[in-house]
């Protein structure tokens, strides 16, 4: 079992400098790891997120985000690890989302993302293209 405790955002950058009703090929950028205090069952997941336009560099968020987290101590490393993942990042979608739709733009909606051996898996399939 793996709880999350708390956060901390200690970056969340945004740069738009498109022009209204613009079109975006969004790229998604996530790196996590996460370092163990075993003696305590507590860990801290460290995130950082890059959303950026593919074709220009107009507009961009970055996130960086540390997470703690408490758990059992008969779990195995690699279960904590993605545990934790799909903890936080759920969180983190929504404040992408919230801060987006505050700055008067449809709210950026993330994909779903979870960890599989280490390897990020969105969940949803990418938009059918025209």
């Amino acid at each position: 079992m793996v709880e999350l405790k708390g956060y901390r955002v200690s970056e969340f950058n945004i740069k738009n400098s498109t022009l209204p009703n613009s079109k975006l090929q969004l790229k998604n950028r996530v790196k996590y790891n996460v370092n163990y205090l075993k003696s305590k069952n507590i860990c801290v997941g460290a995130v950082q997120l890059s959303v950026g336009d593919s074709v220009s560099d107009n507009f961009e968020i970055k996130l960086c985000l540390t997470a703690e987290f408490s758990f059992d101590p008969a779990a195995q490393k690699a279960d904590i690890h993605k545990k934790s993942f799909d903890l936080i990042f759920p969180v983190i979608r929504v404040m992408v989302n919230t801060v987006t739709a505050a700055m008067g733009m449809p709210g950026l909606v993330l994909p779903p993302m979870h960890l599989d051996k280490g390897i990020m898996i969105s969940t949803e399939a990418p938009p059918d293209e025209e």
